[in-house]
């Protein structure tokens, strides 16, 4: 397949029999701008990128702000990723993912939001950028 046919593929997402998709190919032919092409305006689409992640933690804690509305343009979101990387080679980092943890467990509610939403899709990119 090519990159421009995945906009055509993701169009009839309803219609597929699949739970995961896998869009693989080299850097620079759109496959990123095709996915979010096909899926803008889509209820309960949430996209997030794995550059700089260190933990699948990190992943529950993007999707949770995005379910929760707090998209990345958001001070508070930009607040914690700052925060975190700053502190993240100290013992304060783990205390700040400590301290998201007790106030609101990322995992659990971000599999029981997509779970209470109808047709939740979840885009995952930058896989090969994801931090060691």
């Amino acid at each position: 397949m090519k990159a421009d046919e995945i906009r055509n593929v993701l169009s009839n997402l309803e219609k597929l029999p699949y739970r995961t998709i896998l869009v693989e190919g080299p850097w620079g032919i759109g496959k990123s701008y095709e996915v979010e092409a096909a899926l803008r305006g889509r209820k309960h689409t949430y996209a997030l990128s794995l550059f700089g992640m260190h933990t699948g933690q990190d992943i529950y804690r993007d999707l949770y702000f995005k379910i929760k509305g707090w998209d990345d343009s958001g001070i508070l979101f930009k607040a914690v990723r700052a925060g975190k990387q700053v502190m993240r080679a100290s013992e304060a980092g783990a205390s700040v993912d400590e301290a998201i943890e007790q106030l609101a467990n990322p995992k659990n509610s971000v599999i029981s939001s997509l779970k209470e939403q109808e047709k939740s899709v979840v885009v995952i990119d930058d896989i090969e950028r994801k931090s060691p």
